[in-house]
């Protein structure tokens, strides 16, 4: 099934709010979030790729990555996120879509739990081991969706990273390479 475009009512769900969300009225005393607000209940500060071999990729917040990034195939990552949280969110989860070529290779659905106002704070998700073979080498494109308990989308990232071929050494033959 081929990617939605980024315009389309499939992709953006969001946009078709019938009324402004409970967390944006003014209860006495605290100040009144704009419907469009968002961003002021989540912010996302920082995704990084945590891995042995690699140590510590920053990806890109800003859209302005000059290409996607590389990484060996079979290598161990672990996805650091850090986030700072403006209002109490409750059941917030993280959604990791994964395309290759058009079409959807993987999506993982990650709940990281409920935080109070504050930060910044960190949370490591599961080690992921990427796939080996050249059929898997080339570039995949990710986008990531944190959600709260109530389905709202919070934040959304996305970036790309090319998967390329590591020859490895044939043990028993000196100077031999496997393909």
């Amino acid at each position: 099934m081929p990617r939605p475009a980024p315009w389309s009512p499939v992709a953006n769900r969001t946009t078709c709010r019938r009324s402004a969300p409970p967390w944006s009225r003014n209860s006495g005393g605290e100040p009144a979030v704009p419907n469009n607000a968002v961003n002021a209940v989540f912010e996302l500060v920082d995704v990084a790729l945590v891995s042995d071999e690699l140590g510590r990729l920053t990806v890109p917040l800003d859209g302005r990555d000059a290409g996607p990034f590389e990484l060996p195939e079979g290598a161990v990552v672990t996805v650091a996120l850090s986030f700072r949280v403006h209002r109490e969110v409750d059941g917030l989860s993280f959604t990791l879509n994964r395309w290759r070529e058009g079409y959807l290779v993987s999506s993982n659905q990650i709940p990281v739990g409920s935080f109070r106002p504050g930060g910044p704070y960190e949370v490591h998700l599961p080690a992921e081991r990427l796939p080996v073979g050249r059929a898997a080498c080339g570039v995949y494109d990710v986008t990531g969706i944190f959600t709260d308990g109530d389905g709202r989308e919070l934040s959304r990232e996305s970036h790309s990273f090319r998967i390329v071929h590591q020859p490895r050494l044939v043990h028993g033959r000196r100077g031999a390479r496997a393909a």
